[in-house]
Parts: C-alpha cells; structure tokens; sequence
C-alpha cells in the first residue's frame, strides 16, 4: 500500500492506520527498499502475510501489526527494525499457521540487530505459531531476530523457531535469539541470550539501533558516526510521548575507532597506496592479476575488509602473520563480496594484497582498533559432501575449524597424490584423476600448524546407464553416485510445491509411471520445482546421453513459467531439437548428448521450470 522504492528518503509516520486488504501471498501494508530511516509512533499496519517488510533503520512505537506468515520481515540489505512497545498479533482467518518474523540480512564484515521485539506484546489466535522462521535455509544470509523483554499470549510452538538462523555458530551474535522470558526451542533452534549479553547490547533504542556486530574482530561495537541516528532526539522534536532511554552506543571502557577508505573505483588510483599492476577498469573497480599487489599502510592494529567484484582469488598477509585468503567470484559487476583480516600484531606496518588470478577490488577499509587479539586455530575436522569416490566426479571439501571464534579460520588444501586426486588449494574442491588412495590436507593458515586430513579411494566409473528420481520427502539415487539428488532438501524447502485438487497438471507426491533401466516400470512420485534450490548434478567419463522427464504446472503461483537448461563445468552439451526452446505447455522430455565432463540440469532463467520427474544417464560408447 506504500512503498518506498529506493534512495535515502526518510519517512515518519504518525497516528495513521494502514491496511492492505488483499489476501494473496506478499500484502505489504507498507515496504521500504531504500536506505532512508523509517519511524512509525502510534500507527496500525494491518494484512496477512508480508505486513511489513524494511530495508534501512525503522522505530516502531507504540504500533499495532497484525499479519499471519512473515509478517514483519527483511529484505536482504535489511539493517535494524526495533519494534518497541508494540502489539503484534497473529490472525488465523487466512491460515492456521503464522510466523512472526522473517529477516534477511546480508553476510557482510559488519552486521545490525537486525529485527528486534522489544518491550512488547506479542498475541496469536488460535493457531500454530512461530516466533520467526527461516524461510531461505543454508543460503548466503543471515537471519538476525532478537525477542527481548516481551510477553506472548497464546500457544507458542514447542520448536519455538521454524528452523535455524544460519547465524554466527553459538546464535548469541547473529541469530534466532530471545531472553529467559521464553523457554528453549524443543528441536534446538535458536539461543537464549546471556543476561550479561542482554544489558550489554539489549539496554535500549540507542543501544540496539546503533551498534553492530564485527564478524571479522567477533565482537559488538559501536556503529561509525556516518549512520549513527539519534532516535530520541526525533521523538523530542516530535513530541512523542516515550519511555526515557538511557541506553549508549558507546559503552562503558570502549572508544571510538578510526577508519580510514581507499576508494579503488575511480579512474585515479589511491596515490597512499603502493600499487603494483593493478588498473583502472570500466566496471568501476581496479583489476590485476597474478604479480600484481596493492600495499596498505597501517599504524597499529586494525580490522582491514577487501572488498571485490565478479572474480578473484589471493591472499591478504600484515608481517609475519598468517594469511588470508579471499574470493570474489560473485560472477556480477553489480555484485560485490568482502573479505576481513584481523592485523594483531601491534608492530606490523602494512598490509598486502596479492592476487593469484584476475581481481576486481573496488574499496580497502581500515578499521583501527587496539582490542583485537589473537586465537589460534586448536583443530580442523574435514568431511566431504560425498561418502562415494568416482573418478571424474567432483568432490567438494570442507573444513570445520576449532574453536569457533580462532581469528584466522582459514585454510590451505593439499593433496598426497595429484595422479588420484588433484585438490584447488582455496575452495577444497576435488578432481579425480585415476582409480586409487589419496589424502587430502587442510592446514591452518593463521601460522599455528594446525591440520585436518581425509582420504579418498576413488574407484573408476564402470556404470553405463544411472537414474534419479525425487519422492515426496526426499531425494534418491542410484547406488553408482554419480550424481546429487535433486534439489537437495526435499518435501520442506522452497523446490516443493502442492496444487489443489482439480487444478490438473502436477501434485506434489503425485505417481506417475515411467520406463527405466532395464525397461522396468517406476512409479515415482513429484513436486521438485525447478527454483534456484532445484537443480541435478552428475559427471560422466564417456560419451552419453541424458533424458530429463518434466512435469507442467499449468495454474497458480506456482505456474510453470520457465524452461530447463543444462550447464557443463567442462564437457560440451548438444540438446535434442525436441526439446522445448521456451517454457512448456505439457509434461516434456528433455534430451541432451553428452562429451564426457560434469552436468547440472536446473531452471533457464529466474522463473519456475517445470519439475523433475526422472533423469536418466546412458554411456553411450
């Protein structure tokens, strides 16, 4: 119903009802994409799911929101909405189940509070409710909710949160939190907060809207002064009638810190630098590649972010510290990633960074600060994302550093026979070469030694023909594996969807019969929709074909709107010309003939592709 659509505009808002009568998915009553404050005092926001959705720093005081699922949530750029003094109730005249709150934020060296009920009331009719849910599970977000001083009337689920947050590992920083007001999650989502860590950056709407988290130094402090907002002194002008806040952005013992920018995106280089092969590029960044460095002086300790776009590996060192390694493969101009290196050592006098491959680097920040410290990496446990070892397939590693605050958790992977088995020294990932036993080592790059180990027999790939198929819960494949199922996370996550009766096409769980090796009949079930969670990898060593078979979702908001693709990492694809060249109309195969390399099948483009029924692989040669 009102919506701010970009910029730094600020908004205030005052004794206003506001209501979005549409019941359909994502009723905002208000939405903000914007940087600008938004400040709301003696409002009422009312819909169902998507109440209210903010982007930059919001206040509500004394406000009314009413909504069912999601109805205060973040987009992903989000920053800090304090709900403060207010009433927010979960209505069940549209669905039996609510969730309060559904944040995204994203991973970035510096993070806010992200949603934050304070000193409120929370109600909910008859129903299932949820605190908040996590609505994106194991993407590239945080989800941040804090529940402070607040009482809840109704019938609260046992789980408490609908999954976890994909926060900072104890949940205590960046999370699913509330105070001891609630009891603990039955499945373990989420944390109850210390009441040190409550007083300490819970104490207030100053406190709460002007700190943040570090993730690179690990600890709360105070926000720089660029995007500090004095929200008490609106309240005075305005002449709102507030409870008092005593709280501080600063607290006590701590100072503020100095940053220092290097802006990299202009055609003119920072001349404070000492820069060696890097240059200006169009994209608004500087690029160099393997040789090149950049040099950033320092004067004591410090918190250095990097931050890149589209493409680049390399390594941040101060002296004699150890290093850290970043990558800026977002693949976009548009898109940028940073990487954070801690410099403890109070003597170090600068900072280097040496690109291994083409880097795109648009900023350097330097964040002085005389508190950080060094914590060793203890240990380092490797696992795999397979169990099964097949020449030419891939092989993800990953390595689980102790303990979960070490100041450098990065790692260096090496291998014990590149003829079985080559290994990318920054990513983990695997390639096969040969039939045989290999070990693979991830050494702790913060200089203390540390290393974890795994090893590997890849056996050669002697199947001919292999076969997926999804189910309604989960997914299957053959016992050769040479391929992931489908999707991953079936029957809960975003790639499974259910039509009503009558509406024709696919039903999740829905049986349909198809021939498979050996010309036995399947009967297999569906409801995988091609999203971007939905996609089917697998390798072959020798010429092959694939045979995708699809379902067609004619109607709804789950309506097939996109076509399949496939994608090779190497190797070369040529689809059948029956394939469907737009988005199908019915039910269709897919054909594709194959050089030996590695495959995923998923959506063409940014709709919903039609969902997989069965995929089939035959060696052809």
């Amino acid at each position: 119903m009102v919506y701010i659509s970009g910029g730094k505009a600020n908004l205030i808002l005052e004794n206003l009802t506001i209501q979005n009568t549409d019941t359909n998915d994502q009723s905002e009553a208000i939405a903000t994409d914007g940087t600008g404050n938004l400040a709301a005092y003696n409002c009422s926001f009312l819909s169902h799911q998507d109440t209210i959705r903010t982007v930059g720093k919001a206040w509500f005081y004394k406000c009314y929101v009413e909504g069912d699922v999601d109805f205060l949530w973040m987009e992903s750029p989000g920053k800090v909405a304090l709900y403060e003094a207010c009433v927010l109730r979960a209505v069940n005249d549209r669905t039996d189940k609510a969730y309060f709150a559904a944040p995204r934020m994203s991973r970035a060296s510096k993070v806010n509070k992200g949603l934050v009920i304070y000193n409120s009331t929370l109600e909910a009719e008859d129903m299932e409710v949820y605190l908040g849910r996590n609505v994106w599970p194991g993407s590239e977000e945080y989800k941040n909710v804090a529940v402070i001083g607040s009482t809840f009337y109704g019938t609260l689920h046992g789980d408490v949160w609908y999954r976890d947050a994909d926060g900072t590992s104890d949940q205590q920083h960046v999370g699913f939190k509330t105070d001891s007001n609630f009891g603990r999650s039955s499945k373990g989502n989420g944390t109850i907060l210390t009441s040190a860590a409550v007083s300490a950056e819970y104490g207030g709407r100053t406190n709460i809207m002007n700190r943040v988290y570090d993730t690179i130094a690990q600890r709360f402090k105070p926000e720089q002064e660029s995007t500090h907002w004095d929200i008490n002194k609106l309240a005075a002008d305005r002449n709102w009638n507030v409870v008092t806040d005593t709280s501080k952005h600063l607290l006590d013992g701590e100072t503020e810190t100095v940053t220092v920018s290097y802006d990299l995106s202009g055609e003119t280089l920072p001349s404070e630098l000492t820069i060696t092969g890097f240059t200006h590029h169009s994209s608004g960044s500087a690029t160099g590649g393997n040789g090149s460095t950049i040099t950033v002086p320092l004067t004591g300790k410090a918190v250095v972010t990097v931050t890149g776009i589209y493409s680049g590996n390399g390594t941040i060192k101060a002296g004699e510290q150890g290093e850290a390694v970043y990558d800026f493969g977002t693949g976009s101009t548009s898109k940028s990633a940073e990487k954070g290196y801690v410099v403890y050592n109070a003597s170090a006098t600068s900072v280097i960074i040496a690109p291994t491959s083409s880097t795109y680097i648009t900023k350097i920040e330097v964040e002085y600060d005389n508190t950080v410290t060094f914590t060793p990496v203890t240990a380092i446990a490797v696992s795999g994302d397979s169990t099964t070892y097949t020449v030419g397939v891939p092989l993800k590693l990953s390595a689980a550093v102790t303990p979960g605050n070490a100041t450098n958790r990065d790692v260096k992977w090496s291998s014990s026979d590149e003829a079985v088995g080559k290994i990318d020294e920054y990513s983990g990932t695997v390639t096969f070469a040969s039939a045989g036993q290999v070990t693979f080592t991830a050494t702790a790059r913060d200089g203390s030694g540390k290393s974890g180990t795994i090893t590997c027999t890849p056996e050669a790939a002697t199947w001919t023909s292999a076969e997926w198929y999804d189910s309604k819960d989960s997914s299957s494949t053959t016992a050769s594996g040479n391929g992931t199922g489908l999707g991953g996370s079936a029957g809960e996550n975003n790639s499974v969807f259910t039509l009503g009766a009558g509406v024709g096409g696919v039903t999740l769980g829905g049986a349909k019969t198809v021939t498979g090796i050996n010309n036995e009949a399947l009967k297999i079930s569906t409801g995988l929709k091609m999203n971007s969670s939905g996609t089917v990898t697998f390798s072959v060593t020798k010429n092959a074909t694939v045979l995708v078979k699809t379902g067609h979702c004619p109607t709804g908001s789950n309506a097939t709107n996109d076509t399949l693709k496939i994608t090779a990492s190497n190797g070369t694809a040529t689809a059948d010309a029956s394939n469907p060249s737009e988005k199908p109309t019915a039910d269709a195969d897919y054909k594709w003939t194959l050089t030996p390399g590695t495959y995923t099948i998923g959506r063409g483009g940014s709709g919903y592709g039609p969902s997989i029924y069965y995929v089939r692989v035959d060696i052809t040669e």
